[in-house]
């Protein structure tokens, strides 16, 4: 069963960088046979936020189950390569 309508996810990076400039990709793994498997990953632009700078994608994932997320931001000239912890989350 596909997931349909998509799912915001959303989250700041900190220290800002410019709006426009770099990206973040969502990496998507799903619990398959009980080890976590790679599924998707999403590019996402980034944008100018009180608290740094912001990133959002609406996504659609393919099956129902358990799934996690982290955002990574790979190394640039004014940053080094960063990721989130990653983020559980059951798709029905």
């Amino acid at each position: 069963m596909a997931l349909r309508v998509p799912a915001a996810f959303t989250g700041t990076l900190v220290p800002p960088h410019a709006a426009g400039h770099g990206s973040v990709r969502l990496e998507f793994q799903r619990l398959r046979g009980g080890a976590w498997a790679a599924a998707k990953t999403v590019k996402t632009a980034l944008s100018d936020a009180a608290a740094g700078s912001r990133y959002s994608a609406a996504v659609s994932l393919s099956a129902a189950g358990r799934w996690r997320v982290r955002a990574v931001h790979p190394a640039d000239a004014a940053h080094a390569a960063t990721s989130t912890e990653w983020r559980p989350f059951t798709v029905r």
